[in-house]
């Protein structure tokens, strides 16, 4: 078992760029979102959390 687990980590790699793009679009998407829903905080904490 410990074998497979350090296996894992050494084929995991983080790619920094995909992460914050990731991160970046998403957030623009809740920004859209809270303006499209015209300031309604509820659907926009619901689209957050789900």
């Amino acid at each position: 078992m410990r074998n497979y687990s350090r296996q894992l980590n050494k084929d995991l790699y983080f790619d920094p760029y995909l992460f914050i793009s990731i991160t970046l679009l998403s957030l623009m998407g809740l920004v859209f979102l809270f303006s499209a829903s015209q300031g309604n905080h509820d659907a926009t904490i619901k689209q957050f959390v789900l």
